[in-house]
């Protein structure tokens, strides 16, 4: 798809979105294909407070609780944190009212494109690539916002 932006050379900053860590969680096959990517970009994520509030919102159980909180932990650790800006917020609030009058069949996805454009503006605050499995989603509001992305498939 046009809209996903390859990336080449060494990796710059770069922001894992919930739909990585949620397949990781679900399947080791997955898990263990993106753990070489995951491993050369770790000095360089940021984890965004959005992708915790979506990570702990599916948390049932204190072990799911804790899984979470091992993978923020060494991010906090280290202040590699990123959440969303008063800008960021505002600018949200542009881009879907621009999304919702073109297409107005997608207000019940409402709440996720919500999360997932602050997370696209959060990377691209602080020039980062978001890496997602949520392919169509990001594509959508790149149509909108020029960011840069990249499917983690």
């Amino acid at each position: 798809m046009s809209s996903v932006t390859t990336v080449s050379g060494a990796p710059g900053k770069s922001i894992y979105d919930t739909s990585v860590y949620i397949h990781a969680i679900r399947s080791r096959s997955y898990y263990e294909a993106i753990l070489p990517q995951f491993a050369r970009s770790l000095a360089t994520t940021y984890f965004c407070a959005v992708v915790a509030q979506e990570l702990n919102a599916g948390c049932r159980t204190p072990q799911a609780r804790e899984r979470v909180e091992s993978y923020i932990a060494p991010f906090r650790r280290v202040g590699r944190l990123v959440t969303p800006a008063f800008t960021d917020w505002e600018e949200a609030g542009v881009l879907l009212a621009r999304l919702l009058q073109d297409r107005s069949d997608l207000k019940d996805k409402l709440p996720s494109l919500v999360n997932d454009i602050l997370i696209a503006l959060c990377g691209l605050r602080i020039g980062a690539i978001i890496y997602t499995a949520n392919e169509n989603d990001f594509a959508l509001i790149r149509l909108y916002k020029r960011f840069r992305f990249r499917v983690v498939t």
